[in-house]
């Protein structure tokens, strides 16, 4: 068997050191990694995010399980004041971490129910039934605060357009799974 060109013993084995972590670039040495902020890239991901993984990922998936159902809008886009207003608390409670469930799972998901509400809105919008000269996303907003009694407050939209901007970089991150959320550290958060 062959993987770029190098041959494996029949069983599958590696060679010892075949197969190494290396985030340097070629021809650099560890000490001249690039910093952002006072903390190297690979600071970013866990140093056992193995074991961590291991570790946390039962009670991590149950809980955000429990906050997709939380959350789930009805595929007709047509909800309820309670539907609503239970996504809005159990996202807020995540984000604020009262929860088992990391804050950036939090984040992450109040793009995916931003992003949830904006698509009925765009359709109302294309048939003439939603107001025209508002985004679906400025109506989204906009029903997003007023569950929280924000509806209209500039400091409501600011947090809730912060909270957004950390959840679209959480998703960019954790892209293709949620769970890859784990293998992020402290530093990672302290960044985003």
């Amino acid at each position: 068997m062959s993987i770029c060109g190098e041959n494996l013993p029949s069983d599958g084995a590696l060679p010892s050191g075949a197969l190494t972590k290396s985030t340097q670039p070629i021809g650099r040495s560890p000490e001249s990694n690039q910093h952002i902020g006072g903390t190297k890239a690979q600071d970013f991901i866990r140093g056992d995010v193995i074991t961590y993984f291991l570790d946390t990922w039962e009670v991590t998936l149950a809980n955000w399980m429990l906050l997709l159902h939380k959350t789930a809008l009805p595929k007709d886009g047509i909800y309820s004041v309670q539907q609503m207003t239970t996504a809005v608390k159990a996202l807020e409670s995540v984000i604020a971490g009262e929860e088992l469930l990391p804050a950036k799972f939090g984040y992450l998901h109040l793009i995916n129910f931003l992003d949830a509400l904006e698509t009925p809105i765009q359709l109302q919008k294309d048939n003439g039934q939603e107001c025209k000269r508002k985004s679906a996303a400025t109506i989204a907003f906009d029903q997003y605060l007023a569950v929280q009694g924000h509806k209209g407050k500039k400091n409501g939209k600011d947090a809730l357009a912060y909270k957004s901007e950390i959840g679209r970089r959480w998703k960019e991150l954790a892209s293709p799974s949620s769970l890859l959320l784990l293998a992020f550290s402290d530093a990672a958060e302290d960044f985003v």
